[in-house]
């Protein structure tokens, strides 16, 4: 299930259904002039596995042997110069990374029941297959790499601290939601159990220092422009206005709803601790969903998918003294 359910989902939307949102960027040319430029230069890591496998399949010749062929020939009419061996890149980027995601998954959700583990994983990974159908080099990446920072702050390895600084490092470099860690951290380590609240400051602290580190460091590194999360102006009234937005935006606020009311809490946690958990949480969140809901394209859902991931794993594991 951990392997099977997310590959044959990632083969599902990679060869048997037809992104509309992202068919212009395909090709080298057209995926270097959208990802190298404006906000998603910063996102380095996914575009560079995704040229690093393209570039390993070069010798295999792919777009030369299937030019002529007429699946080629129907790709080409929904995009000039449309590159199997690019988007087979994609694909491997986006399962390996699917797969990490259900690995660390099933991983933070091991000790619970069986039947509870089974459907918490199943609701985590539903959000997550819902957003794919806008396929980017960096999505499923991003959401391995914010649940291996959470598994590293919940291991008692003495390698964890390590593990941890390196997750949110990578995750800095992939896409700005490695931030939402922060205050999931801050949080478990405050109403968490007490006898590993020193250590999980420490914790806390540390992939703080690595996310502003390797965040404005990247900034520094490739120079700062003018961003359009901050000039292009607010996209609060397209949103309201437009029906996929606005449609976007509802099914990611059920979704969540969804997500919230299925997955049965830690026993073991008291309802008023982790009432007051879930304020603290969302409150370091705030800055979040201000900034996507002013500027975010909700028809995407994947804006919801790192606070659906968060609110459910620490409604299950968060709070508990070991997972």
């Amino acid at each position: 299930m951990v392997f099977g359910l997310p590959f044959a989902a990632a083969c599902y939307l990679h060869f048997f259904y037809v992104s509309g949102y992202t068919f212009s960027t395909f090709d080298r040319s057209s995926f270097l002039r959208v990802y190298a430029h404006e906000h998603f230069r910063y996102r380095v890591l996914g575009r560079w596995l995704v040229l690093a496998v393209n570039d390993a399949l070069a010798p295999l010749g792919l777009d030369a042997r299937t030019r002529s062929t007429g699946i080629m020939t129907a790709l080409e009419r929904l995009q000039a110069g449309f590159s199997l061996q690019l988007y087979l890149s994609y694909f491997i980027v986006d399962t390996v990374g699917l797969i990490a995601f259900s690995v660390l998954l099933w991983r933070l959700l091991r000790r619970c029941p069986p039947a509870e583990a089974v459907s918490a994983y199943l609701l985590g990974l539903l959000p997550v297959l819902l957003s794919l159908y806008v396929v980017t080099p960096y999505d499923t990446t991003a959401y391995a790499l914010l649940l291996a920072s959470v598994v590293s702050f919940h291991s008692t390895s003495r390698r964890a601290r390590a593990g941890l600084v390196l997750a949110v490092a990578l995750g800095a470099i992939t896409r700005e939601t490695a931030s939402l860690a922060i205050p999931y951290f801050a949080v478990v380590a405050w109403f968490g159990a007490p006898e590993l609240r020193r250590e999980r400051i420490v914790r806390a602290g540390a992939g703080a220092l690595s996310f502003v580190v390797h965040y404005f460091g990247l900034r520094m590194l490739l120079g700062s422009d003018s961003d359009r999360i901050f000039t292009g102006g607010s996209m609060l009234g397209y949103t309201m206005s437009s029906p996929r937005n606005l449609l976007g935006l509802l099914l990611a606020v059920l979704l969540s709803f969804v997500v919230s009311a299925a997955v049965q809490p830690a026993p073991s946690i008291a309802p008023s601790r982790r009432r007051r958990a879930l304020v603290a949480l969302y409150a370091g969140l705030t800055p979040y969903i201000g900034v996507t809901l002013v500027t975010g394209m909700w028809a995407e859902l994947r804006l919801a998918v790192p606070l659906i991931l968060l609110h459910l794993v620490m409604v299950k594991i968060g709070l508990a003294s070991t997972t």
